[in-house]
């Protein structure tokens, strides 16, 4: 695994670069995860009729969200929708590689 540099005036401190397999398996189970919460968290009220509201939903669904963004942040920035990858890519092209765009995007 490569090593990132530090910035310059900061203290030496090494983070672990991942390379593009393990960021795209880690957008993978991100995605999975997104998905799992969000869409089990939509069957499971319909099946036991608590549509009493969207807050069971959109709570379920924001719990799916912070896990799969803790999850995968450190190792691949968490960019779970493809839209962010790509605007990433062109607003911030000094700080995402470029290169690394038809990859993760397709992820």
């Amino acid at each position: 695994m490569r090593q990132a540099a530090p910035a310059v005036g900061a203290k030496a401190v090494t983070l672990p670069v991942a390379t593009l397999g393990r960021a795209c398996l880690a957008e993978m189970i991100g995605a999975f995860l997104l998905a799992f919460f969000g869409c089990g968290s939509v069957m499971s009220a319909i099946i036991t009729g608590a549509q009493v509201g969207l807050w069971q939903v959109a709570v379920v669904w924001g719990f799916g969200i912070s896990l799969a963004i803790y999850a995968t942040a450190a190792i691949s920035g968490a960019h779970l929708n493809p839209a962010v990858t790509l605007s990433m890519a062109l607003r911030r092209s000094a700080a995402f590689p470029v290169g690394r765009l038809g990859a993760k995007v397709e992820c």
